[in-house]
């Protein structure tokens, strides 16, 4: 987007409504100029300046708020680490835990709404019989199999779900393939 934006022309737009009729305006160095229909081109840059400068501001905004958001559970993730790595507290906590770690085991093993899409590309068994779409989603489902987390393989996306709050995407490219080593990295940043 900022490399966008060093292209397109000086001046900022700004659009007069009038009845059924609008008209364009530039304005460069305070001061503003009309622009004729002739001059839809550089009008269309410029509304085009604009769009990016108002997307830069939002994805901005939205980067400070999940820095913040990532600060505080970081923060809030260290104490829980911390409690946990106490013995003491673990021997307390451990009919909790224990119910816990019970109740996830059902909440993995039932029956819940999956991805019925290309069943012939399932081809890649991983743990416990189940089968999956790539060599990376093996190595996933082993990692968490591993650490003892459950999950469930291609449940369906419902509402309330989001991106780095209670949902985790790995991408990796021919360049740049997931490895095990960064999937453990994840586990142990957002599940441990």
């Amino acid at each position: 987007m900022n490399k966008l934006l060093k292209t397109l022309p000086e001046g900022d737009l700004s659009i007069g409504h009038c009845n059924n009729s609008t008209k364009w305006f530039i304005t460069i160095n305070q001061k503003q100029h009309y622009l004729k229909k002739s001059e839809i081109g550089l009008a269309k840059k410029l509304a085009l300046k604009k769009y990016v400068k108002l997307k830069i501001k939002a994805l901005e905004a939205s980067l400070a708020e999940i820095k913040l958001h990532e600060t505080k559970t970081t923060k809030a993730q260290v104490a829980l680490n911390n409690l946990l790595n106490d013995n003491a507290y673990i021997e307390l906590l451990s009919d909790y835990l224990g119910k816990l770690k019970s109740e996830a085991t059902v909440w993995a093993n039932a029956d819940y709404p999956k991805n019925t899409k290309h069943p012939e590309s399932l081809v890649h068994p991983t743990v416990g019989g189940l089968m999956v779409r790539s060599k990376s989603e093996s190595m996933i489902a082993i990692a968490l199999s591993e650490q003892q987390i459950p999950f469930r393989y291609e449940n369906l996306i419902t509402n309330q779900i989001y991106l780095g709050e209670n949902l985790i995407a790995t991408f990796e490219t021919s360049d740049c393939p997931l490895d095990y080593q960064s999937i453990n990295n994840k586990i142990n940043q957002f599940l441990k």
